[in-house]
Order: structure tokens, then C-alpha cells, then sequence
């Protein structure tokens, strides 16, 4: 699904008068699908079986407890940060990780 048709999506159903929450929760699933679907593709090419569900995004709740359980039933195993922040302080310590080995 493209990012068009996922905005016109919520135009028309905002002036259908649908409720809010349903259009959140709509545009939350179409979200998961997508990415659901580009890790499909990528371990199609790849063969990469891991996914790390990380970034600022992942901090969204419905959107997390969306993905873990669909990526675990197409057989990923996945990945979320449990001692690091999941946005720029990861990025933080990922740099000091890599600038500490080249030392």
C-alpha cells in the first residue's frame, strides 16, 4: 500500500464521519502490513531470518504490540531494545561502541 492511498484512506473516512479511534487503529494495521510485508521481501532476498524493532516509531505501543506477534507467526525472531532507549540514545551508544573498538 502506498502512503497516498493510505492518507486518502483517512480523508474519506474522516468525511464518512468515521470515529477517530477507528481510523487510528485502521491506519496503525495498514502500517504493521506494510512493514510486515518489506521484511518478507528483504528476507526473500537475504535470507535474514532477525528483525530489530527499534527508532522513536517503536515506541508506539499499538504499533509494536501489532508487529512482534505478526512477525513471530512468519517465523522472524524479533528483536526489541530492553536497556537502551529506543532513538537517539541507542544511536549513541552505537557510536560509542564503534568508536571504542577502533581505539
Amino acid at each position: 500500500m502506498k502512503a497516498g492511498a493510505v492518507i486518502e484512506g483517512i480523508v474519506d473516512a474522516l468525511k464518512r464521519g468515521e470515529p477517530a479511534g477507528k481510523i487510528s487503529a485502521q491506519f496503525h494495521a495498514a502500517v504493521a502490513d506494510v512493514t510486515l510485508r518489506a521484511c518478507l521481501k528483504i528476507r526473500e532476498r537475504t535470507g535474514i531470518n532477525e528483525v530489530v524493532l527499534n527508532g522513536g516509531v517503536m515506541q508506539n505501543v499499538l504499533l509494536l504490540s501489532l508487529l512482534v506477534p505478526s512477525l513471530e507467526r512468519a517465523g522472524f525472531s524479533v528483536f526489541v531494545p530492553t536497556k537502551l532507549p529506543p532513538n537517539d540514545g541507542g544511536i549513541c551508544f552505537g557510536q560509542a561502541a564503534i568508536a571504542a573498538k577502533r581505539l
